[in-house]
């Protein structure tokens, strides 16, 4: 199904189009921006990068177009007439296209902004039984997958209750004596000392620059950098629909000056609560980056700094830190805080998230630590805990 967001481009280029004007990611924002739509903000890009080097007008105009047809019984001149040999043949094309039939097979958003369910596939268990994996769009955490039982009616695939999706699925165990892990945990390795699978990477690590251990995590820097996004050995995970609590213990301690690390709610336009060290001194410090500040091709670098919203200086390098994500009904929205006196301290206004697709991904929890000015710097975070 086509997406609000999809709907307002189309017609924000039609406009375009229409008075003559370059269709361009800048001109559909402004549109949309005076019609009061909102939209998610990867879409005007999207259009304008697809419609770079097409000439809008010629295809509206050619929409289910065909070349010229010569008059019933009569052929272009110089050219012979058809044998009407062939005709049987013609007639029994038009016959099979006629016998192409479809069905829609769903067509549901689960109450959620009209983000349908879409893309994946169909699998069978051994039992007989079909089942599609799918997903939905479910704005900047991420999209979330979904699991339908699907039926064939007229040798039609029919997705959950006739192109609905269940609220609940009730299904037996086909491994019984298997022990699930969580989707997300508060500890940094399993009982083998290894990396735990809810924790991912951002980039390729360096197992030279940290350390693992059950309770803490330590890494030391060996570039400079300006940003998260450019950091070697950032962990990260999931962020949990609709809502989610992190929250960490810092030892800054081994910062150099200039060393910038903390807690992040990472995604393109993130935001993140960090100590740095300046001339001695310990700061706590946010960092937002809003949507629009960079390009968002995939393929561009990204080296533009965040932008520093708060500072407070602290009287030790010892702190912990926490964020609290609310993605319901789309909010969006990322709240920082510290702890003091037994009591989480909020840092900032909430900060707004948004899924994007220079980054693709959805928000996730992240540990980090980068340099500005010299390397050789470290830090180390414990007592995890994924609420």
């Amino acid at each position: 199904m086509v997406s609000v967001s999809e709907h307002a481009c189309i017609y924000s280029a039609l406009i375009l189009q229409d008075n003559k004007v370059m269709v361009m990611d800048v001109k559909i924002n402004a549109l949309i921006k005076a019609a009061g739509v909102s939209i998610e903000p990867f879409w005007p890009g999207s259009f304008a990068k697809a419609l770079a080097n097409v000439n809008t007008g010629s295809l509206i105009c050619n929409v289910g177009a065909a070349g010229p047809t010569p008059a019933a019984g009569a052929a272009p001149s110089g050219v012979p007439a058809p044998s009407t040999a062939a005709a049987p043949a013609e007639e029994k094309k038009v016959e099979a296209k006629k016998e192409e039939t479809g069905s829609r097979m769903m067509d549901d958003d689960m109450g959620f902004h009209n983000q349908g369910v879409a893309q994946g596939g169909i699998v069978d268990t051994p039992d007989g039984r079909w089942f599609a994996i799918l997903f939905q769009d479910s704005g900047a955490v991420g999209r979330i997958p979904i699991l339908i039982p699907v039926k064939f009616e007229n040798d039609f695939p029919v997705f959950g209750d006739h192109g609905v999706v269940p609220k609940e699925l009730h299904l037996p165990s086909l491994r019984p004596e298997h022990s699930y892990e969580s989707l997300f945990t508060s500890e940094f390795t399993d009982k083998n000392g290894n990396l735990k699978l809810q924790w991912q990477w951002n980039h390729l690590p360096d197992p030279t620059l940290y350390k693992l251990l059950s309770t803490a995590y330590t890494i030391q820097t060996d570039k400079l950098s300006t940003n998260i996004p450019q950091t070697v050995n950032t962990l990260t995970q999931r962020a949990r629909f609709p809502q989610t609590k992190a929250s960490v213990t810092l030892d800054a301690s081994q910062l150099k000056d200039g060393d910038v690390a903390g807690l992040c709610a990472f995604q393109s336009s993130y935001a993140h609560l960090a100590v740095t060290r300046e001339e001695h001194q310990y700061y706590l410090i946010l960092t937002e980056r809003n949507v629009g500040e960079i390009s968002q091709n995939m393929t561009d670098k990204d080296i533009l700094p965040g932008n520093e919203t708060f500072r407070m200086p602290l009287d030790g390098p010892i702190i912990s830190l926490c964020m609290t994500a609310d993605f319901s009904d789309m909010k969006d929205e990322v709240q920082f805080s510290y702890l003091k006196d037994d009591n989480w301290c909020p840092v900032g206004a909430p900060h707004k998230l948004v899924f994007t697709l220079d980054h693709f991904t959805g928000c996730r929890i992240a540990l980090f630590m980068y340099s500005t000015k010299t390397t050789g710097g470290s830090c180390t975070f414990s007592d995890f805990h994924y609420y």
